[in-house]
């Protein structure tokens, strides 16, 4: 392999994991505000209890918003707990050098050719794990946004 050709794969292998990196730092950033919904709604579980049990002149509205919200925060968190759990089986060959398993025996006995060929089999791999973690992270902000307005219209109501 050339060398400015496997400088150019490294290169490219070093950007998509950082692809993955910058993901994980938006997932913990999103987490932060479901605890923070979740701790309100902690604290406020005896409006919330009175609300869903005692039957005012909103009696038929907030047990359905607070029942979204449920199941809106249960699927948000549903999709950040997806996008950290690390995905560490490379179904696309089998075989991948970057997967630990004969690494140091295969590595040494490795034409450039088969090394080549291992990066780029390993920026593909990478940069499938950083879309799925950016569609999971994606759904998960578009369920805290619609989560946050209905935390404000059960509180106004």
């Amino acid at each position: 392999m050339r060398h400015q050709e496997s400088d150019f794969l490294q290169t490219e292998l070093s950007r998509v994991s950082d692809w993955i990196q910058f993901t994980d730092q938006k997932a913990g950033f999103i987490a932060v505000f479901y605890s923070a919904i979740l701790g309100y709604l902690i604290t406020k579980r005896d409006v919330i209890l009175s609300n869903l049990f005692i039957c005012n002149e909103t009696c038929d509205i907030w047990p359905l918003l607070f029942i979204g919200l449920i199941i809106l925060l249960a699927m948000g968190i549903y999709q950040l707990f997806f996008t950290v759990v690390p995905k560490l089986k490379n179904t696309n060959t089998k075989e991948s050098l970057f997967y630990f398993e004969d690494f140091q025996i295969k590595f040494e006995s490795m034409t450039d050719e088969e090394a080549r060929k291992q990066l780029v089999e390993q920026i593909h791999t990478n940069s499938m794990i950083a879309n799925t973690k950016m569609v999971s992270v994606k759904k998960s902000a578009v369920f805290l946004f619609c989560s946050g307005i209905l935390v404000f219209l059960l509180f106004i109501i």
